[in-house]
């Protein structure tokens, strides 16, 4: 597997610019720097491939088989992933959007910036509805999970999904050590639970975080999304 990654930004990108090309560039110039359709592909695909395996050999990790990214914007842009990465089982991690929220409010004020609910809210709903596009598609080797269930030890879908089992808390020593070497605890975004057990604690941690005129405008808002998770 790939050790523990800062936010995948710059995969990000190079999806995110394959998409704008494909479907929002000026018809002449992609004729001109591309042609077709496959032949940006074949560009981004490269794009894509370079990196991962330069990240694979920084980390000493050239045969890793499991990537685990964490880019909330990269939810806009997965059917592109499903076009560009190369071929895989792709699992979309959700979780309940009260506390994605609260913890996006934790952040802010670390960052002493001001804490708009009605703009985050608005613009997080962006990603829930990707994932649900994503999903009325039936997407073969796709499979999406709660990080609720996950982070609580219920792997069974999981576990059938990947045809192997899904360890929990199996981190090596010497990994730990020198991931913990690189981590900022001034960090806004810096978590007391990075390189610890699993643990189901944070679940439903919005209580405690977030007033209750703000859990119930998340819960107007999100009432769809929460229905469907069965949150």
């Amino acid at each position: 597997m790939f050790p523990f990654l800062p936010e995948c930004t710059l995969l990000t990108q190079q999806v995110e610019l394959y998409s704008r090309t494909l479907n929002h560039c000026d018809p002449q110039r992609f004729l001109a720097y591309f042609g077709n359709k496959q032949n940006l592909l074949i560009y981004y695909r490269k794009n894509v491939a370079r990196l991962l395996n330069q990240t694979a050999s920084l980390h000493r990790k050239p045969k890793a088989t499991t990537l685990v990214l964490k880019d909330p914007n990269l939810t806009l842009y997965l059917a592109e992933v499903k076009d560009l990465f190369p071929p895989h089982k792709l699992i979309v991690l959700v979780r309940d959007p009260r506390d994605v929220l609260a913890s996006m409010k934790n952040v802010i004020v670390r960052k002493q910036m001001k804490w708009d609910l009605q703009a985050e809210a608005n613009q997080l709903f962006s990603y829930y509805h990707s994932i649900a596009n994503l999903q009325q598609q039936e997407v073969q080797n796709c499979l999406f999970v709660r990080y609720e269930d996950i982070v609580a030890g219920t792997t069974a879908a999981l576990q059938d999904f990947l045809q192997q089992p899904v360890l929990q808390n199996t981190s090596h020593n010497k990994d730990v050590n020198n991931v913990r070497e690189q981590l900022d605890e001034a960090d806004p975004f810096f978590s007391e639970l990075y390189l610890q057990p699993t643990t189901s604690k944070k679940i439903g941690s919005y209580r405690d975080i977030l007033s209750d005129d703000e859990v119930r405008h998340i819960e107007a808002v999100y009432s769809g999304v929460i229905k469907h998770w069965h949150y």
